[in-house]
């Protein structure tokens, strides 16, 4: 039932009067790569150059058996590309090796390194950490400054998380309290944006932007 509207000029009969007997996803990704595919010579085989293009009752066996010595995705990958296509044959390669326990036992997790705390700076409000909280109920977020040495907070309620948004309330705080040596934050879009950096220059102040990996081991910030 596949093969019959693959035949060179079936397709436009083939869309016209749909059959129910044939998956109309599958019909669809065939027709995109229609310029690819032959039928053997005895009508019962549907090739994609060399490939075998497989039915979806036998797709979950080839799987299994490309599968069958839990070589990891990619050299599975290879096997079946060598003898076999169909639609959608990556991601259900990947859902199979995903869900395979076999494999997931033998993958090699990289630990992360136990968290500790930065060093005590020497005075207040030398070294500030900043993030954002939320979203609250109200939809609102918590803008937070806090100071490395006292743990002392400030916070702030705001609507967006952008430059615009942040740059006056820091403002605030900084003209409230001095300004500091350095701010750490999380690499995020506000801090590392061209309007944040001319501010943090203006003030005076280091702007210290870490990679999420940073803030992982360092829990000055996750505190936050």
């Amino acid at each position: 039932e596949t093969i019959h509207p693959c035949r060179p000029n079936s397709w436009h009969s083939t869309f016209e009067t749909p059959n129910p007997l044939v998956n109309s996803h599958d019909l669809h990704a065939l027709y995109n790569i229609h310029d690819k595919l032959s039928v053997s010579d005895d009508h019962d085989l549907l090739l994609r150059s060399h490939r075998l293009i497989l039915l979806h009752a036998l797709r979950q066996r080839a799987l299994h058996i490309a599968h069958e010595g839990h070589q990891g995705l990619t050299k599975t990958k290879q096997l079946l590309r060598e003898k076999i296509w169909f639609p959608g044959i990556d991601g259900l390669t990947k859902k199979l090796i995903d869900t395979c326990l076999a494999c997931q036992a033998t993958v090699v997790q990289q630990p992360f390194e136990p968290l500790r705390m930065t060093g005590l700076p020497q005075a207040p409000w030398q070294q500030l950490s900043v993030d954002f909280c939320g979203p609250l109920p109200s939809d609102d977020m918590l803008y937070v400054v806090i100071d490395e040495y006292s743990r002392y907070p400030e916070v702030e309620i705001v609507r967006s998380a952008s430059a615009n948004t942040v740059i006056p309330k820091l403002d605030r705080i900084l003209l409230t309290h001095g300004i500091p040596t350095e701010i750490k934050s999380d690499n995020g879009p506000p801090f590392q944006s061209h309007s944040f950096s001319q501010f943090a220059q203006h003030m005076g102040f280091h702007n210290l932007l870490y990679i999420q990996a940073y803030l992982l081991k360092n829990s000055n910030l996750v505190l936050l």
